[in-house]
């Protein structure tokens, strides 16, 4: 009993990763329907600094900021 089950999942998880390695072949070749074909962009372009912290009136006060203590 116990080696049919090991055999049939075997074969089971066998054709599971031969569907997935087709699914992986058919998705390297073909594009995506509705999806516009990648475009080449001028690098230059793309190198526009955007700054990493947020607006002063989006930040939290720090610890040294806040008025008062917290008690434990």
């Amino acid at each position: 009993m116990f080696y049919r089950r090991a055999r049939e999942d075997r074969a089971f998880r066998e054709a599971q990763r031969a569907g997935y390695e087709l699914l992986r072949r058919l998705q390297a070749t073909q594009p995506w329907p509705g999806c516009p074909e990648p475009t080449p962009q001028d690098p230059a372009a793309e190198e526009v600094a955007v700054p990493d912290s947020l607006p002063p009136e989006l930040r939290l006060p720090s610890g040294q900021e806040v008025a008062g203590v917290m008690m434990r």
